[in-house]
This record gives structure tokens, C-alpha cells and sequence, in this order.
């Protein structure tokens, strides 16, 4: 059944495997190596910063190349498959392999059908590599950027993911510096760290600044710990080892607003925004992330497409590597409009779901144009 439906893609699957495997092996071989080179770079630039703690050394080193290259292989990974496609497409056309396709009956989008069908599987696996592996990698490089490289402590990264926010409570303006779930005695407490909160003027014209080391979430409330307390009016501070807190913002909201997008899964994503929408937030920039997730394995399949103008025409002195950098510059176009386009989308200048799928519409259309082009 399945062999059946698929023939019209795939009317002869050896030549179909052939084309599919070769282009595998070169995407991948253009991936390890811009991995590898851009690894090299990004190490040398930043062994110094590594280094500087006497503490840290060739260990510290290898963890900082095993939290890098998922980033590296997840950013690159559609360029590489954008210069395999050419690369396949220009030998099979030098070899007159694509004549030989052509001459047995195959058109232009069957000889296409196998690199489409390989980075499908890709993109699938790219995005399940970007939720399971890219993003925690992310989160813990990032925490460990902002401690300055310090040698990382037996508990992990505890602000991984973590960002400071600013939140309002009724008269009260909170600053939080990062938000975690830390191991207590017998369960998890969930914690906010750094804590400072800006009162309104009182009854008494009075006005208080309050600043905690932590605040913790008991079962019988919100406690302050480590509090000093400022009173404007009679210029004097106060210190409590422990303060109650009472405040009306649920919990969830402090976690999902403190928690970095950019290094959040597309199950968190979607978590955060239905909290956001329950207390009424805007969600415009979470969807430009939350359709990236999406978009951004989704433009692996227009790789073969935009790379096919070096697969077809006369193989002319001159005329193929025209074709070949026609191509490139074309895959270069998609990614300097699909970026474009997101920071445009962050910004609420244009709508999110605009900003995510017009780039890969567009250029389909393009592919699509350049292919009909060449078979007419």
C-alpha cells in the first residue's frame, strides 16, 4: 500500500536510494566539517575566559565544546544541507546523470522527490535534536557565560534558563533576579532569588523598599529570607531572618515570566503561553519562537529545492558554476529573510505567524517557479 502510494514519487527506488544517500553523505560531511572549523574559532576565542579560573582546565575545556556544537550543528545545520544539495545536484549533472534520469522518464520533481524525502527525515530529527539535546545545552552554556566561566558546582546549573524580571503586584513594583526549583529537606521548593520590591506611598505617606536574599514557597505561604526593609519617612532599616509575603500573583506566573524563550522546549513554550494568556500578557513574542520551533526544521526541505537550479541545464565552461552560485545566493536570500523577518516578529512590527511561514511560502514559490522554468 505504502510502496504504491509512494511510486509516483519514486518510480524506481534504487536510482532513488543513489541520489538520496549521496546527498546525505555530503550534507553531512559539509556539516562535521563547518562544525568542526567554527567549533575551533569559537574555542580559541574564548579558552582564555575558560582558563582564567585557575580552577578550570582541560575538562573544563571539553565541557564547553559538549554545550557549544549542539548549537553550532542546530544553527548550521540547513546550510549544510543547502551546499550538499548543490554540491549533489552539479556532479550528478556533470556525470549526466540527470540526462540519463531524464531520458528514462523522470521529471524534474521526481529526480528532486529523494533529497525532499532525506531532509524530511532530517528535519524531523533536527527538531527532536533541538528539543531534547539544543535547548538545555543552551540554557546551561548561557548560565555558565553569565557566571564568568566559574567551575560549575555538583548541583548543575540551578539558573539555567533563568532570566530577571521586573512585575507589579497591586502598589508594589518586584524586581526578581531568577527563579528555580531547589532540592529541600524532603521535596522541591520552588525559589526566587534576589528579591526586591518598591512599595507605594502609605497611608502615613511612607514608602518601603524591601530587599530579600530568597523568597520560598511553603505549603502555608510565600517566605521572605535574609530581609532587610527600608522605611523612606524615618530613613531607618529593618532586618528579619524570616518575613512573610503576602501577595495575590500565582507562582506559575513568576516561573513562566522568568524563564528564558530562547532556551525553552516547544512543550514549555506552550505551557508559558496559556499561563500568559490566563493573566492576560501579551504573547507576541513567545509565538515568534514558538512558530520558529516549527519553521526553522520546516526549511530543511527547501534545500534541495533551491539548490536544483545547479542540477538541470547544459553543462557549459562557465555556465554550471553560475548556476551553482545562482543557487547559493538564492539559499543565502531565504536566510537573511527568514532572520529578518523574526527580528521583525519579535519586535510586534509584524505578526508573528507572518513573520514565521511567508519566508519558506516565498521562496517555495520561487523554487517552484525556477523548476517549471527549466522543464518548460
Amino acid at each position: 500500500m505504502i510502496r504504491r502510494l509512494l511510486h509516483p514519487l519514486f518510480p524506481t527506488p534504487k536510482l532513488a536510494r543513489y541520489f538520496a544517500t549521496a546527498f546525505l553523505w555530503r550534507s553531512l560531511g559539509f556539516l562535521i566539517f563547518i562544525t568542526v572549523v567554527l567549533q575551533s574559532l569559537d574555542l580559541m576565542a574564548h579558552s582564555d575566559k575558560i582558563l582564567a579560573d585557575e580552577r578550570n582546565g582541560f575538562a573544563s575545556l571539553v565541557t564547553y565544546v559538549l554545550l557549544r556544537s549542539p548549537e553550532l550543528i542546530s544553527k548550521f545545520g540547513p546550510f549544510c544541507f543547502l551546499l550538499g544539495s548543490i554540491v549533489t545536484l552539479v556532479q550528478l549533472n556533470q556525470h549526466s546523470e540527470t540526462i540519463i534520469a531524464k531520458s528514462a522518464g523522470l521529471s524534474r520533481h521526481q529526480i528532486l522527490a529523494p533529497l525532499v524525502g532525506a531532509c524530511l527525515g532530517a528535519g524531523i530529527i533536527m527538531f527532536l535534536f533541538n528539543e531534547l539535546i539544543v535547548m538545555q545545552t543552551s540554557a546551561n552554556l548561557q548560565s555558565w557565560r553569565e557566571s564568568d566561566f566559574k567551575p560549575i558546582p555538583r548541583e548543575g546549573f540551578t539558573s539555567a534558563g533563568s532570566k530577571p524580571i521586573w512585575i507589579r503586584d497591586s502598589s508594589t513594583n518586584l524586581h526578581i533576579e531568577r527563579a528555580y526549583w531547589r532540592a529541600g529537606a524532603d521535596r522541591f521548593v520552588f525559589t526566587l532569588k534576589h528579591i526586591s520590591l518598591y512599595s507605594g506611598t502609605e497611608k502615613d505617606g511612607s514608602q518601603y523598599i524591601w530587599r530579600a536574599r530568597q523568597a520560598r514557597l511553603l505549603p502555608t505561604g510565600w517566605v521572605l529570607d535574609d530581609v532587610n526593609v527600608f522605611n523612606s519617612k524615618s530613613l531607618s532599616t529593618e532586618h528579619h531572618d524570616h518575613r512573610s509575603w503576602p501577595i495575590t500573583i500565582a507562582p506559575r506566573l513568576f516561573s513562566a515570566l522568568t524563564t528564558k524563550l530562547e532556551t525553552s522546549n516547544f512543550l514549555q513554550l506552550l505551557l508559558i503561553r496559556d499561563v500568559l494568556l490566563e493573566a492576560d500578557y501579551s504573547i507576541v513574542r513567545l509565538q515568534n519562537y514558538l512558530y520558529q520551533k516549527i519553521t526553522r526544521p520546516l526549511s530543511m526541505l527547501l534545500m534541495p529545492l533551491l539548490g536544483c537550479f545547479a542540477g538541470f541545464g547544459l553543462v557549459r565552461s562557465g555556465a554550471l558554476l553560475k548556476r551553482a552560485v545562482f543557487s547559493m545566493g538564492l539559499g543565502f536570500a531565504y536566510f537573511v529573510t527568514e532572520n529578518m523577518l523574526f527580528a521583525l516578529g519579535k519586535l510586534g512590527t509584524v505578526p508573528p505567524l507572518i513573520a514565521a511561514f511567508i519566508p519558506f511560502l516565498l521562496f517555495f514559490c520561487i523554487a517552484q517557479t525556477l523548476i517549471h522554468k527549466e522543464q518548460v
